[in-house]
């Protein structure tokens, strides 16, 4: 069993969402991929990597559909060799499990090459196109090269899902449970951040500048977690993982310092069949996006603790599609309440976490000299359960603990300052 890899990782590239640096192929080319616990396919976008010059390339017959908030792609599974490395070790793993989003949308993974899925195997399904393959006489049956037509929009992506679930269907491993069940890393990650939007310091920032900036970097623990002493102070707190789906958990409520709690609405019945509990842990979500009544709730409270919190709240312009900002001078941070979210711990009590100010609201982005609100209404399309992205892990050191039972359990300290 390795030790494992402490990893840096940066939000450079994926607007805010952090990526993790890997070498793929038997060419080991450079690739940044977006650590997501809000879903499980480790898919590569063929811009970067080139497969048709990867001799490790092995092709299948599977294909994969999968759409995220901001996009979606559609391309065939492979297997191809993985290169992690940090300051001490490289760690090659071969014939991993693979989509090529050969037909994606644009702006599916921002500036990325692609996402490393850290979910279960439950959101990771693929299709035998053997069937097809065999009525249509294709040879060699194989969905690499794609031989398919598409055009990269949504509508077409979508109606090609409808087309694969013609087809058996198929989980693919995820790369993190491969890595586990060939005893190359513990069940076990986690995750040292500070932001969830960019950190501009100067209006003229270059990329190796946002780079460069503390601010904009991270740590990613593959294989491992507490032994990060010099990254956290005190003890952990203990959320429960309620199914292994994705990192499903229940949130009591919340409550911004100084005002009354706010009870979180059950997950509604007709959705628990797909979503299970009334919220996720996601970090691939740049924000904390909350319930319909939840978020309603939560301005009317800070509506009763100061009214200039509500109103600069809502001078916010809506998100269509790219992050937008207000003035910094706008905000004062010290005026501005912590907002405490309680899960369901382990033993069925609840577990407090914070999220500050300086969290919720990002200085410096998306631009120098503007501020990002990072609390977000529930999605048009999306079930009343909320979604708790990187503002609140930013306070946070925090393990994904797969090991303790099927689903696991997440453990958050106080994380130091570098």
């Amino acid at each position: 069993m390795t030790q494992s890899l402490r990893i840096p990782i940066t939000n450079v590239y994926a607007k805010g969402d952090f990526t993790m640096p890997v070498k793929l192929g038997s060419e080991e080319i450079p690739l940044q991929l977006i650590l997501d616990t809000g879903s499980s396919t480790l898919a590569i976008h063929p811009l970067n990597y080139q497969p048709h010059q990867d001799t490790s390339l092995t092709p299948s017959s599977y294909a994969q559909d999968v759409t995220y908030g901001i996009g979606g792609w559609t391309g065939p599974v492979v297997y191809s060799d993985l290169h992690f490395e940090d300051e001490n070790e490289t760690k090659t793993v071969k014939q991993v499990p693979m989509a090529l989003a050969t037909v994606a949308q644009p702006h599916a993974f921002a500036e990325a090459d692609g996402f490393f899925g850290l979910a279960y195997h439950n959101l990771n399904k693929a299709f035998d196109l053997s069937g097809y393959f065999k009525e249509h006489n294709t040879q060699p049956a194989v969905t690499w090269p794609w031989p398919f037509s598409l055009r990269p929009n949504h509508q077409a992506i979508q109606d090609f899902k409808k087309f694969l679930w013609k087809y058996p269907e198929q989980d693919i491993t995820p790369c993190f449970t491969y890595l586990e069940q060939h005893s190359i890393t513990k069940n076990k990650f986690a995750f040292y951040t500070r932001r969830s939007s960019i950190h501009f310091a100067t209006d003229d920032a270059s990329l190796i500048s946002l780079k460069n900036d503390p601010l904009n970097q991270g740590w990613f623990i593959l294989g491992g977690g507490e032994e990060q002493t010099d990254l956290f102070d005190g003890d952990f707190q203990n959320v429960e993982v309620l199914h292994d789906v994705y990192y499903n958990t229940h949130l009591f409520g919340i409550q911004l310092e100084g005002g009354n709690f706010i009870e979180a609405p059950p997950l509604d019945q007709k959705d628990e069949h797909l979503y299970f509990t009334n919220s996720i842990m996601d970090t691939g979500a740049s924000v904390l996006l909350l319930a319909h009544d939840l978020y309603q709730q939560l301005l009317a409270s800070f509506d009763t603790l100061n009214p200039e919190f509500k109103s600069i709240i809502q001078s916010v312009p809506p998100f269509e599609g790219e992050e937008t900002g207000i003035p910094a001078n706008n905000i004062n941070l010290k005026d501005w309440p912590d907002l405490h979210f309680f899960f369901q711990a382990p033993n069925g009590s609840k577990t407090q976490l914070t999220c500050k100010p300086e969290h919720y609201w990002q200085i410096n982005a998306p631009h120098f000299e503007q501020a990002s609100l990072k609390i977000w209404n529930q999605l048009p399309e999306w079930p009343n359960q909320s979604i708790i992205g990187l503002p609140l892990f930013n306070g946070y050191f925090t393990v994904f603990d797969r090991s303790v039972s099927s689903s696991g359990i997440l453990k958050f300290a106080i994380a130091k300052n570098p």
